[in-house]
């Protein structure tokens, strides 16, 4: 009967001691920052404070956005060259057996980038070779840039130095805009489109110079990655 008796408590010790360890709970996270960072770059962020409350889980991105990804283990957030300029905000969801807990992040995507390459005139120049072109975007809205070529007796034509201004919608890859030489009072309209290839991105389009004949000159230039 003693023996009975000892059996029987010491389950009942086992069992209190069991329930004082309480149910496991949602996770809480955050991170230490929003991203900024610049078109065509890539990177990615510390991995955030997080309390899993005694029951590891995951993370994951509830809506996507082209050219980022999370380490479901880790929470740690990436983005390649391909994640379109502007602001953006990502809701980042970390979830265990107990339930789940979400907190958003903020993305800043700057353009500011330089493209060079060449371009070809719309109005055939017999002899001239060697067309020249470079665009450099702000994040203020504003373009630089030049052109030159070689003309049929072997000199150099310029650089053209240029202004303009440019615009687009968060996540758009085209740009409309305004070029504005120097040597001339025309005032140009450019349409212009990004293209990704690999990890290289080009912008190719077409401008005209304002003469009474349309021009379309076309160009296609290559994005300048910092050394």
């Amino acid at each position: 009967m003693k023996k009975t008796i000892l059996i029987i408590l010491t389950c009942v010790v086992i069992a209190c001691s069991n329930d004082d360890n309480g149910p496991a709970t949602a996770p809480v996270f955050e991170y230490a920052n929003d991203i900024t960072t610049s078109a065509f770059t890539m990177g990615n962020t510390t991995a955030p404070n997080v309390n899993w409350n005694g029951n590891r889980g995951s993370f994951s991105i509830e809506n996507t956005l082209q050219g980022v990804s999370i380490d479901k283990n880790s929470g740690v957030i990436s983005w390649d060259t391909s994640l379109p300029w502007g602001n953006y905000t990502l809701k980042i969801v970390a979830t265990n057996m107990a339930g789940s807990y979400d907190a958003s992040v903020e993305i800043h995507n700057t353009l500011n980038a330089t493209f060079k390459g060449t371009y070809s005139p719309g109005i055939s120049q017999e002899g001239n070779s060697s067309y020249e072109m470079e665009l450099v975007f702000t994040e203020e809205g504003i373009i630089t840039g030049y052109t030159q070529y070689i003309d049929s007796d072997g000199v150099q034509q310029g650089p053209f130095d240029f202004t303009g201004e440019w615009y687009g919608d968060n996540g758009s890859i085209n740009f409309t805009g305004f070029l504005e030489f120097e040597t001339s009072t025309n005032t140009n309209n450019y349409n212009a489109t990004l293209e990704y290839i690999g990890d290289d991105v080009f912008l190719t389009g077409t401008y005209d110079l304002g003469l009474p004949i349309p021009t379309n000159n076309t160009f296609e230039l290559k994005y300048e990655k910092s050394p």
